[in-house]
């Protein structure tokens, strides 16, 4: 067992490049691995990784080591390489991991829907197959590597910064769509699309992309694709791809784009051999996850839904799209410089909502939106939004939280904004 990884790692001069919970998981496993050889781990001085022991292992900051010395470099998804420091050597744990179980990886991104979307497939595989969950969703896939080796299926939510420096593709690849985003640390739109090409722009013979239809021209394109909305796509109650149909049974999702990750989810399931029994229970017992449309109940005659995972303006116009009792929505959070004419555009044309601008991106698009309609309001924080949602909102209507816009200007994170949401409405703030 693991004598592939030995003969790929041995005798190799390894360092892991930052400490959280993807790089702990590589110390332990290549520790565990080569329990004789020394690691070098690379993270900041004031990080809590100075404040640990690693038996093995020698913690240096990156001005301390010469990247030059190494054979591999795992580094952490979301550190920003200098041009000197993209290297040949800079690898990850994604990598590493398809590498060695290629065939037994489904790999899926996207700018929005991929949480939902693997938790989809999981669900589905699990009902006939050994498989598990990993990645952003999951647990780091390193801490998954004992059941690969007896043959399990992984599906994996592959972020943009895990595919940005990976030169290896999984068999079955999914790209969702493609939409503005992390503009802060690619730089350009063009740069964060190709970096979440790399999941089907390596792939081989005999692999399957799916992939949007409408695919950017500075994208490559697949060897062998589905394209969405031509090949894997819903219509008049059945989910359609190559290999069949079926017809759309009773869920907990909401909406025509969970409609869609369901017909995705469907389709990678045929394709695997899941019986059509198997994939009718695997939907009709999967639950929402949190902080996605997330019904947070009726108080005071009022619904509150919880799309705090928002944070792109394009997510905000399928929310309401999804939920025709909205009334009142909150939008706004850190401002990262993408683009909100679309959203613009869409509020424009539904006057009819209460819209409650909030935080530097709510300012920005209530200015950009020129005339200040009657129905258009602007607060600085999310408790005094729900305050006057809750005071403009009639009974029987609902309050809908898709802020289009990052949370960390204010929040710890879109958890924790949802949370504090929930929490606001449940304690009547107002």
């Amino acid at each position: 067992m693991l004598d592939n990884w030995k003969t790929l790692l041995k005798d190799k001069k390894i360092a892991i490049w930052g400490l959280g919970k993807e790089g702990e998981s590589s110390y332990r496993f290549l520790h565990r691995l080569f329990p004789e050889q020394r690691l070098i781990l690379i993270d900041r001085k004031d990080s809590l990784a100075f404040q640990k022991s690693y038996p093995g292992a020698d913690l240096k900051t990156i001005e301390e080591v010469c990247l030059h010395d190494f054979d591999y470099i795992l580094k952490a998804p979301g550190i920003v390489l200098k041009a000197e420091q993209e290297l040949e050597t800079i690898s990850s744990q994604s990598e590493l991991f398809i590498k060695m179980y290629r065939n037994q990886v489904i790999g899926i991104t996207g700018t929005k829907g991929k949480s939902t979307t693997s938790s989809l497939v999981y669900s589905l595989l699990k009902q006939e197959k050994k498989v598990v969950l990993v990645g952003n969703i999951g647990k780091p896939c390193f801490e998954e590597i004992e059941a690969m080796e007896e043959g399990a299926l992984a599906v994996f939510e592959l972020s943009c910064h895990q595919m940005e420096y990976t030169r290896v593709s999984p068999y079955i690849a999914v790209l969702l769509n493609l939409y503005e985003e992390h503009l802060d640390h690619y730089g350009s739109f063009e740069k964060y699309g190709l970096a979440k090409s790399h999941i089907y722009s390596y792939q081989q013979d005999n692999d399957l992309a799916i992939v949007p239809m409408n695919l950017p021209s500075f994208l490559p394109k697949p060897e062998t694709a589905w394209y969405l909305e031509k090949e894997v796509f819903v219509k008049d109650g059945y989910f359609f791809n190559p290999l069949g149909q079926l017809i759309i049974p009773k869920t907990k999702l909401i909406g025509y784009h969970n409609e869609q990750n369901m017909a995705i989810a469907v389709a990678i399931a045929m394709k695997l051999g899941i019986s059509e029994k198997g994939i009718q229970k695997g939907l009709e017992t999967f639950e929402p996850l949190e902080h996605r449309l997330e019904y947070v109940g009726i108080y005071q005659g009022i619904h509150y839904v919880n799309d705090s995972i928002s944070t792109i303006g394009q997510s905000c116009i399928q929310a309401m799209e999804s939920l025709p009792l909205v009334q009142t929505v909150l939008i706004g959070g850190m401002d990262r410089g993408i683009g909100y004419q679309e959203l613009e555009d869409y509020i424009q044309k539904h006057p009819n909502h209460h819209y409650i601008f909030m935080y530097a991106t709510g300012r920005r698009i209530l200015s950009e939106l020129g005339k200040r309609e009657k129905n258009f309001y602007f607060v600085e924080t999310l408790k005094e939004a729900v305050c006057l949602a809750k005071r403009i909102t009639e009974r029987g209507k609902m309050v809908l939280l898709s802020p289009a816009a990052s949370s960390y200007d204010s929040f710890k994170n879109f958890e924790d904004r949802g949370c504090q949401f929930k929490n606001m409405v449940k304690d009547d703030v107002a």
